[in-house]
Formats: C-alpha cells, sequence, structure tokens
C-alpha cells in the first residue's frame, strides 16, 4: 500500500502546481500542455493503485482478507485516493477531499 502515500503526494503536488500555473499570465496553449503534462504524470500513478487494488482483491479470493478489512482497503483505495485524483484532474479542488491514512 505504498502507493497511496505516493499518490497523495504526487496528486497535490500536481494540483499545487497547476493551480499555481492557472493564477498567471500565461498563453491559453501553454496551460494545456501543463494539463496534458499533468495528466501524464498521474498515469503511473493511477496505474499502482489499480495493481494495489487488484492485490486487494485477489488476497480476499483467496481468504487473505476477511470482508471488513477488504471492505477498509477498497474503500481507502477507491474512494479517498481516486476520488482526489479526479477532483484534481478535473480542476475542482476546492472541494477538497481528505485522504485518510490507514
Amino acid at each position: 500500500m505504498q502507493s497511496v502515500a505516493g499518490a497523495s503526494q504526487v496528486f497535490v503536488s500536481i494540483a499545487d502546481a497547476l493551480e499555481a500555473l492557472a493564477n498567471q499570465p500565461i498563453p491559453l496553449d501553454d496551460y494545456a500542455v501543463a494539463w496534458r503534462h499533468a495528466t501524464a504524470a498521474c498515469e503511473p500513478v493511477t496505474d499502482a493503485l489499480a495493481r494495489d487494488l487488484a492485490c486487494v482483491r485477489s488476497d480476499r479470493l483467496a481468504g487473505v482478507l476477511d470482508d471488513a478489512q477488504y471492505a477498509i482497503l477498497e474503500s481507502h483505495l477507491l474512494l479517498n485516493v481516486l476520488r482526489k485524483r479526479d477532483c484534481i484532474m478535473n480542476g475542482n479542488r476546492r472541494f477538497g477531499y481528505v485522504l485518510h491514512p490507514l
């Protein structure tokens, strides 16, 4: 679950950079390029989260995790981290989803 903490740092860093850039007088094309770079930077992090989710689901099916343990991990991965990513990538950071540690 190392990727959860790392994802939080990456997404917040990207959001901060985009927010700072949005407050500068730059051409719209340059801002669009920044968004493309931000999206590309999020892809490997999101892939790592998807792999973690697959491992959690596999552990549940193998009986390593009970339903309660699985629910906590799945909720953390899906609801907190991916919702935060969606919030940032949609430019809606002001809604302020909070990442909760495990």
